[in-house]
């Protein structure tokens, strides 16, 4: 934004051939206090790219999930000490119980469960460390080594983010792989797995490293996909 407040745009398209060397992220400060996820993309020639999804207010329960790590998936922690956890039956995410104190996790000598419990006190419990490491997980993999060309378009890459939240779904046993159509897409908008905070930061980070390619803005990418944007494509839900 400040190098757009000078009259910067960029005008020379990145070439084609060029490959992602490095996709990493991190926590990075809001203005509400509390972290989201920061996305760096950056290429074999050094030049990097940026998205950081700022936080909103919640405004229902169908909203996308700003994913933070006092929510906490099934894991062999959750299993051995259950009288610890309450269990979300909707979401399928289990959460420290109120009368749990570090004194009692200090207690059971186990590090794994003294990790979820450090990460679910940071920031009063908003810290994304899950998201990030999301991020480093799931997300990069699927686009590190790929040139430039081979990335495709700005929807090629959100297609890409969702059918990886449906595929993580699947594998947790939160959405059957025969789910219906519907529900298989509000998964993918709910965002729960990957979290909202890691699918969109990369889809920012990403959107601008797809409009330097075209040798434009991301705004430019994005008044050209307005109204045009296939919504069952976006998706790719097969066959349903």
């Amino acid at each position: 934004m400040g190098l757009a407040a000078k009259g910067f745009k960029i005008t020379r398209p990145l070439e084609g051939d060029l490959k992602i060397a490095d996709v990493s992220a991190t926590e990075v400060a809001t203005n509400a206090g509390i972290p989201t996820v920061g996305v760096t993309v950056r290429l074999e020639n050094g030049v990097s790219f940026h998205g950081a999804t700022p936080l909103g207010t919640s405004a229902g329960t169908d909203e996308a999930i700003h994913l933070v790590d006092s929510t906490i998936e099934k894991c062999p922690a959750t299993e051995k000490y259950p009288e610890l956890f309450d269990f979300d039956a909707d979401n399928k995410t289990y959460k420290f119980k109120k009368e749990v104190t570090s004194d009692v996790v200090a207690g059971k000598h186990d590090e794994e469960l003294s990790e979820l419990w450090r990460r679910a006190l940071r920031y009063g419990g908003k810290g994304c460390l899950n998201a990030v490491e999301n991020v480093e997980k799931h997300i990069a993999p699927l686009f590190v080594g790929k040139t430039l060309g081979e990335v495709g378009s700005l929807v090629d890459v959100d297609k890409q983010l969702l059918a990886l939240e449906r595929k993580l779904a699947v594998e947790r046993g939160k959405l059957p792989e025969n789910a219906e159509k519907d529900q298989q897409i509000a998964v993918m908008q709910r965002k729960a797995n990957l979290g909202m905070n890691a699918i969109l930061s990369c889809s920012l980070a990403l959107g601008r490293l797809v409009a330097a390619r075209e040798g434009v803005e991301l705004p430019d990418i994005l008044r050209q996909m307005e109204g045009n944007i296939d919504r069952d494509a976006l998706y790719s839900v097969d066959g349903k």
